[in-house]
């Protein structure tokens, strides 16, 4: 008999950003391997090409439906209005706990982090085996970035919470090997009931597109936020402004986004543009002209978050230079497959140095490319991960 598996996460398809698309190819491909999977996710808002037709339940196929909630949408740009929207979600996904009985399993996210209480009181109720997946570790990222004080009343109610409800987990799920080690230490965790399962590439790899520029393009994706070293980054572009034939793209959001734009406007600096976030042949059309990529983690974030974007990256089949912690499960990957460099934080000497070595010599450039493919493969693709999840559920 097949298992009956329910998913809880805030986003989920038909949203694009990774951390809606990740759990439903999860769920897509446990459906395809004969598990009866349900989900409860939020409605979607913000991460659409467009938000007509959506319904509030959906039957993908006969093994695997949808249910989403509508929830509070206050602006999460500050820190009150992601605590209500968190909490919105949470409450409204309680009031569904009738959906977890006769489910075997249930996978839920680390986003929102109260989230985890509707399973554990699940568990309670229907005694439904739990798995915790940790796409961060709060709240030590948010004391750790200052985005909340250590003393605040959320620390110490997440701290609460955390004690409760660790233990009740059957399994956990780590991106990184780093971050299974701080899971074991902070949550008293035993390390036989974590699994390091990284993301993967959500998109499709569309690499039949020319680049078009005759430039050497670095690129950088994603979040450009607290948990982000973008200081090496810029500080390596503005010395590099006078660098005949490169061209540095920022794309994304996120809140030094603006600082940045300032920085650079202030200076005069013209070999960088900044846009918005990408999808879709947008998105394939940028990525196609890139021609190395840069990926970056503050120095003391090593565990408690793992950049998605390295994944898309190493899809592409291009180099890619990593800002972090050395002792990072990317950082030592890039090495060990030679698909790239990793540089310290702050070392924006021997990021440039990196960068002029992969636009002037064509051999490097050529073998780290294919490197990069061929880490994107062994290591981080979508069959791969998805597989140890269909293990772990038949495991517990």
């Amino acid at each position: 008999m097949s298992k009956k598996v329910i998913f809880l996460c805030q986003y989920f398809y038909p949203e694009y950003i990774s951390s809606a698309q990740l759990p439903y190819q999860t769920a897509e491909d446990l459906s395809e391997n004969g598990f009866d999977v349900e989900v409860l996710c939020g409605f979607p808002y913000e991460y659409l090409k467009a938000n007509e037709g959506i319904k509030k339940s959906e039957i993908i196929k006969p093994n695997f439906k949808i249910n989403r909630i509508k929830y509070s949408k206050f602006n999460k740009n500050n820190s009150l209005g992601r605590l209500l929207n968190y909490f919105s979600f949470t409450f409204f996904s309680l009031l569904n706990l009738r959906k977890f009985k006769n489910k075997d399993v249930c996978i839920v996210y680390s986003n929102p982090p109260v989230l985890p209480i509707v399973p554990y009181i699940a568990k309670k109720l229907f005694d439904t085996k739990i798995v915790f997946v940790s796409y961060d570790v709060y709240p030590e990222i948010a004391v750790s970035t200052n985005s909340i004080s250590e003393d605040s009343l959320l620390v110490r109610l997440m701290k609460v919470i955390n004690v409760r409800i660790f233990p009740s987990f059957d399994k956990v799920v780590a991106l990184s090997s780093e971050m299974k080690k701080l899971i074991e230490t902070n949550r008293k965790v035993s390390p036989e009931s974590i699994e390091v399962i990284p993301n993967w590439h959500t998109g499709s790899v569309d690499i039949a597109l020319e680049k078009k520029n005759g430039e050497f393009t670095v690129s950088y994706f994603g979040n450009m936020g607290t948990a982000q070293d973008m200081d090496t980054l810029t500080d390596t572009i503005v010395k590099m402004s006078d660098c005949k034939g490169i061209r540095f793209l920022l794309v994304g959001h996120g809140n030094k986004k603006d600082e940045i734009k300032k920085k650079f406007e202030s200076i005069g600096t013209k070999n960088v543009e900044i846009i918005d976030f990408l999808h879709g042949n947008d998105l394939s059309v940028a990525l196609n002209e890139s021609d190395v990529f840069i990926v970056s983690l503050e120095s003391n974030l090593a565990g408690l978050a793992v950049p998605s974007k390295t994944y898309t990256y190493l899809a592409m089949g291009k180099p890619v230079i990593s800002i972090m912690d050395e002792n990072t499960d990317i950082a030592k990957k890039l090495t060990k497959f030679g698909a790239g460099f990793n540089i310290k934080n702050n070392d924006s000497i021997s990021l440039e140095k990196c960068i002029m070595l992969l636009k002037n010599e064509e051999i490097i450039y050529n073998q780290m490319s294919k490197n990069a493919k061929e880490l994107s493969v062994k290591e981080y693709s979508r069959e791969l991960s998805t597989q140890k999840y269909i293990n772990l559920i038949n495991e517990i």
